[in-house]
């Protein structure tokens, strides 16, 4: 049987890359237990050797305990039982902590809480000028990390002018700025969009070729495959120390489900050729192209239908072809730019002549870049900014209510039916009233008014408080839902579930009702969303999700699944130059389909 390894393809880092360093040079963990809460311990007798050089990625639910383990490394978090051990150094004794955070440096999930300085290249130079160094090796670091990370156009800006997504390319910028012997990031990459990911990612390898180790916490599984080992928490304990490709086997398909984990669209596509009954395996392919090929190399006829488009679009042409005026919320010729830089003293335009069409029954993503607009988009749409030109419309007797981005940091109630009843209550509801909608809400979301409305807030895993969040809102009975990054931070199970309920709420036939999507994530988009508009540098690039998958858009990068399709389809035999100017299938699943068909046609 041909073998086709094509998970080392050219262009990419070798994921087999063992430690240069001694095991005595490294992190080292031995039976820790952590607890916040007297009795609910967070990590179970957790022992791990973290080496320096190495890329190991940290996945498993929210709530499994990764980002307390985080905490241990650098002596942020210090165990209640066991000990930790950096190069050396003992995280309880005081003496040493200093060494002991210069070495290991974080990037955390919120990074406006590491922002400290005033513009970008002070926040960067922060940590080595904390370090004592020469204002000339400042200036060193600082210059190099910039040039690695591509961001010299951001150097300049104030702290607090950036996006999300900029804010954590300047985290890192930062961490790395200090020279650490390892560098943690906890799920440092969730708000970046995929270019500004890989840049990331590329930029870190090229420290770790240097001998810098890499912790990274993620729920992004594709991450995961570029990882000498992966290691898998659930229920505070490491229940998976491996390589990348053997939990991503498909014999480890019923543990992944069960650590709630997903399955790279790589592993996926992989699986399903190994598995198509011909003479022919291919290991998990990082570059779609390269796995392709290496389809084509097992199936040179391999003749493919053209799918083109399909996905949850139907909606949006039922709507436009029914002549009906379905709009529930337009906006015209918005503009918006947010006052002066310290640099240049001219303002920066983050809208540019925005024009929007939301339909009923339909959900609608903002997709872009980094700083693209997206979120001050939703501001505008929400009312809570005045655009210095155009108007946004809505359509009579409807509410718009916005939904921001981490919205379970707005959980301020004892227990959870408190929360979701605190906005029913502002609108002096009767009782009997707030109680219906209380119930209503927790039902829309998954979450049994009877189990889990007595419970305590803090009880609550992220993606639980992530739902009631989201039950708060639906309480008030919206018409329109703007939805900013909904499943940011959010581990794979979740984030399906979430978009099952947003689904679910937009199709209830009984209410007109209609979703803003704002995200980065092209996939989510295409999986999601009936109705797409991509934002580039503040202006509309593109309306449609046939934009996304010609990847015509700048800082969209085009999923996985669609560049191995387009790939294969160009490549394969007969194709008629009509089916190949024809948009790919837009999901996973859809191309998954046609493929299978293809290989038992």
């Amino acid at each position: 049987m041909p073998i086709h390894d094509c998970r080392l393809s050219p262009g990419e880092w070798s994921c087999a890359m063992g430690s240069p360093f001694a095991p005595t040079d490294s992190v080292e963990l031995t039976k820790v237990r952590f607890s916040y809460l007297p009795g609910m311990p967070v990590l179970r007798d957790v022992s791990v050797v973290l080496r320096a050089g190495e890329f190991v990625s940290v996945l498993g639910a929210n709530g499994s305990g990764k980002s307390t383990l985080a905490r241990q490394l650098n002596g942020l978090l210090v165990p209640e039982y066991g000990t930790v051990s950096v190069f050396g150094r003992s995280t309880r004794d005081a003496e040493t902590m200093s060494e002991i955070r210069a070495s290991v440096a974080m990037v955390f999930q919120n990074p406006a809480a590491q922002m400290v300085a005033p513009t970008v290249v002070e926040d960067i130079a922060f940590g080595p000028g904390n370090l004592g160094l020469p204002r000339a090796e400042i200036r060193d670091r600082v210059d190099g990390v910039i040039a690695r990370l591509s961001i010299s156009h951001l150097a300049s800006r104030s702290t607090t002018a950036l996006s999300g997504g900029e804010q954590q390319l300047v985290a890192v910028a930062g961490a790395l700025a200090m020279n650490p012997r390892i560098l943690v990031l906890d799920e440092a990459t969730s708000s970046l969009d995929g270019p500004s990911r890989r840049r990331v990612l590329g930029a870190v390898n090229e420290y770790r070729r240097d001998g810098v180790g890499v912790v990274s916490i993620t729920h992004h599984m594709e991450e995961a495959l570029d990882a000498d080992r992966v290691i898998v928490m659930a229920d505070g304990r490491i229940v998976f120390d491996g390589e990348p490709d053997v939990l991503f086997s498909p014999m480890m398909g019923v543990r992944r489900a069960a650590w709630r984990l997903g399955t790279p669209a790589a592993a996926r596509i992989s699986e399903l050729i190994s598995n198509s009954g011909r003479d022919c395996h291919v290991r998990v392919c990082r570059d779609p192209v390269a796995a392709a090929d290496a389809l084509l190399a097992c199936e040179p006829t391999l003749r493919l239908r053209s799918a083109g488009g399909t996905g949850p679009s139907a909606n949006v042409s039922a709507n436009r072809e029914s002549g009906e005026d379905a709009a529930m919320l337009t906006a015209r010729g918005l503009s918006y730019a947010y006052g002066s830089t310290r640099s240049t003293g001219d303002p920066s335009r983050a809208l540019d002549g925005v024009d929007l069409t939301v339909n009923a029954g339909t959900i609608h993503a903002i997709l872009g870049a980094s700083g693209s607009g997206k979120s001050t988009l939703l501001l505008a749409l929400a009312g809570l900014i005045r655009a210095q030109s155009g108007d946004v419309k809505t359509a009579p007797g409807l509410s718009v209510v916005p939904v921001f981005q981490n919205p379970e940091d707005q959980l301020f109630a004892k227990t959870v039916s408190d929360d979701v009843a605190f906005g029913p209550r502002t609108q002096r509801l009767s009782r009997d009233e707030i109680a219906r909608r209380v119930t209503a809400s927790l039902d829309a979301v998954g979450l049994s008014e009877k189990e889990f409305g007595a419970r305590g807030v803090l009880e609550l895993s992220q993606g639980e408080k992530r739902r009631v969040a989201i039950a708060g809102v639906l309480a008030l009975d919206p018409s329109i839902l703007l939805l900013d990054e909904p499943t940011s931070n959010l581990d794979p199970a979740s984030a399906e579930l979430l978009h099952r309920i947003i689904r679910a709420w937009v199709d209830d036939k009984s209410e007109s009702r209609a979703v803003v999507l704002v995200t980065h994530d092209a996939e989510e988009a295409l999986e999601l969303a009936d109705d797409v508009t991509l934002l580039e540098h503040g202006h509309v690039a593109a309306v449609g999700p046939d934009a996304i998958t010609t990847g015509r858009v700048e800082g969209v990068a085009m999923p996985y699944h669609v560049s191995f399709w387009t790939r294969l389809f160009t490549a394969s035999s007969e194709v008629s130059a009509h089916d190949r100017a024809a948009a790919p299938p837009r999901t996973l699943a859809a191309v998954l389909g046609e493929v299978q068909a293809a290989l038992h046609a």
